[in-house]
């Protein structure tokens, strides 16, 4: 099997050649999607709705319609590709374009530039207000209640002002929630932040010092608190329809299910795994990983879903290399705090559990992970913006095999995952 390959890196793509020690095992990648076009599956998706009618059946003339979309972190989802089918299904309801509006389910993340808006929506962009969630903007929001967690349910005035709701985006793995997609439209993306935190926080265990809920975690939602607590909080929004589309491996729409939010969510889980999932006989002594490409590998902050995913092929002591450019630094100051400001775990946790963010988590799960293996990271930032955190940074895939020759002298087996900010993979029991 060839030890040399081209791996996305930002808008480009690096070159890689393995040490030759090195025996490569696999190239984890998923299956080859369907000879099908994008239109064909998005137009499949939208006429063969589940647990619920078709959406041009839904709705009626006169009614206001919101439409929440992801944001720019994830336009790989290829919003542009399918919105205007969703648009084109709303027209064949009845519904009229001024009575239609989206909102980019922000989260925490900042807002956007027009330019950017127009490439999540394409053209729509032009003919359809859209407008940022802020979770900040205590006048934009409006309480629903409570969750039995204690999660406080503030969300955007606009899903709840609107006749029909509709939830967008895709179903992927997820390193809190188990699965992204379907009721994360609503909580985390058009909730406050107080709602937000209160949410995430399930993700460490009720006692101090104790560490994570290994229940949130990637692919799996059952007994999950965190996807529990996300889905109580959708219910109490109740949203009139869902279109969710799982990515190939070849960054393209190879699925997409629609219906009542919740079935068609819990289908679309299914499909990520049978598309994205992939199973190996035993964890490899070397992982090399591309985190995709722009604009998966912005920051950091969203790269870090490479680390959680590829780690899961990286044997205790192995190494994981990932290519990430991180042009844009690292997407959070909070994140870097955490990450390289505190010696040991236990101070991390500490300072996580009395000010708990997202990016924190985030920050103190990556501190995780590197000790669990090394890690070592190709992008723009710096060495010195790493130390502290166990992670080691690097500017060029040699150094970066360099690191794997010095840590691993004897070789060792090793995978590569050219997409390991999708793909997950199953190791044999």
């Amino acid at each position: 099997m060839s030890l040399e390959f081209t791996l996305s890196y930002g808008k480009g793509e690096l070159p890689l050649s393995l040490p030759e020690n090195l025996k490569l095992e696999s190239v984890l990648e998923p299956p080859t999607p369907r000879d099908v076009s994008e239109e064909e599956i998005v137009l499949d998706g939208l006429e063969n709705p589940i647990d619920s009618p078709r959406l041009r059946d839904l709705l009626s003339p006169g009614e206001t319609i919101c439409v929440v979309v992801s944001d720019v972190t994830r336009a790989w989802q290829r919003m542009s590709v399918y919105l205007p089918f969703l648009v084109d299904e709303i027209l064949a309801g009845g519904g009229k374009e001024e009575d239609v509006k989206f909102i980019s389910a922000t989260g925490t993340h900042r807002s956007q530039t027009p330019e950017e808006h127009g490439l999540l929506l394409g053209d729509l962009a032009d003919r359809f207000q859209v407008v940022d969630h802020d979770c900040r903007d205590a006048d934009s929001l409006v309480s629903l209640g409570t969750t039995s967690r204690g999660t406080p349910v503030e969300v955007n005035r606009m899903v709840t002002e609107c006749d029909r709701l509709i939830l967008t985006g895709a179903v992927t793995y997820h390193v809190m929630a188990g699965w992204g997609g379907g009721r994360k439209s609503i909580l985390p993306g058009v909730a406050s932040y107080e709602a937000i935190q209160a949410n995430h926080v399930l993700a460490l265990k009720s006692a101090p010092e104790t560490g994570r809920d290994m229940r949130c975690r990637c692919a799996f939602m059952e007994d999950n608190p965190l996807h529990l607590d996300m889905d109580e909080a959708c219910s109490m929004v109740n949203p009139d329809f869902v279109f969710n589309v799982v990515m190939g491996g070849d960054g393209r729409i190879a699925a997409a299910v629609s219906g009542q939010w919740r079935s068609a969510h819990l289908k679309g889980t299914e499909l990520v795994n049978d598309l994205n999932g992939v199973t190996v006989d035993r964890k490899a002594d070397v992982v090399v990983a591309s985190a995709g490409g722009y604009p998966k590998d912005m920051v950091l902050y969203q790269s870090s879903k490479t680390v959680f995913n590829s780690i899961e092929a990286v044997r205790d002591g192995g190494t994981l290399v990932v290519l990430a450019m991180c042009d844009e630094g690292s997407g959070s100051d909070e994140c870097f705090e955490i990450l390289t400001g505190y010696s040991d775990q236990v101070a991390r946790e500490k300072v996580l559990r009395e000010r708990f963010s997202i990016p924190r988590y985030v920050g103190y799960l990556l501190a995780d992970q590197a000790l669990k293996a090394n890690i070592v990271l190709v992008s723009e930032l710096r060495r010195s913006d790493l130390e502290g955190s166990g992670i080691i940074a690097v500017n060029s895939v040699e150094a970066a095999m360099a690191e794997v020759s010095r840590l691993h002298p004897e070789g060792g087996s090793a995978y590569v995952i050219p997409h390991g900010g999708s793909v997950f993979p199953f190791v044999k029991r």
